[in-house]
């Protein structure tokens, strides 16, 4: 350590984290061209060596067939499903779904409690706290459900770890289909604060 309390031998992380400043709110109409590519830049990244790359890249040619305008409107309609999105100047970076009810929740989704059905955020802006902030902010929506579930590939570690840092817990997990592949999830839950 130097006079100045500098020590030269001292390891520092490889990356700075920063919490990036990020607008969440609900999404509106002329938010899909945004969500279109995010969720295919997000697919492409997130995926890459889970789904095999040709189908990825077929299934994401076209951000418009992806994510139709219809899903869009269904979703950000649907009274028991909060559909919000993070959006840095402006420009729409990452979304979250949370859903409740049984005809938005998967068959495993306890009555008590509701489902993350999706978060997707922006490669660029991974690790800049936009799904962090993007989750806290749609539970805090969350009224009189004691419980909150998602369901993670589990061969995205990325995914799981970033779970696991909001404190959910793995209790089970499944084998879906997946545009015709088989892929094993596991389901993480979180108890919320009353």
């Amino acid at each position: 350590m130097d006079s100045n309390g500098y020590d030269h031998q001292a390891t520092y992380p490889s990356r700075i984290f920063i919490v990036t400043m990020v607008e969440i709110r609900p999404a509106y109409n002329e938010d899909i061209k945004d969500i279109q590519q995010l969720l295919v830049a997000s697919w492409r990244h997130g995926y890459d060596g889970i789904i095999p790359e040709e189908k990825l890249r077929n299934l994401t040619t076209d951000p418009t067939e992806f994510y139709p305008e219809e899903r869009f409107d269904k979703k950000r309609t649907d009274s028991e499903l909060i559909y919000l999105v993070g959006a840095i100047e402006g420009k729409v970076v990452g979304i979250v779904n949370v859903c409740s009810g049984s005809h938005n929740t998967q068959e495993f989704v306890p009555d008590n409690a509701v489902q993350i059905r999706s978060l997707y955020v922006h490669p660029d802006v991974w690790r800049d706290g936009v799904g962090t902030q993007l989750v806290t902010n749609s539970l805090q929506h969350v009224d009189g459900y004691p419980t909150v579930v998602v369901e993670c590939l589990e061969m995205n570690c990325r995914g799981r770890k970033f779970y696991s840092s909001l404190e959910f817990k793995e209790y089970d997990s499944r084998t879906i289909d997946l545009y015709g592949q088989s892929l094993n999830t596991v389901i993480l839950y979180q108890q919320l604060d009353e």
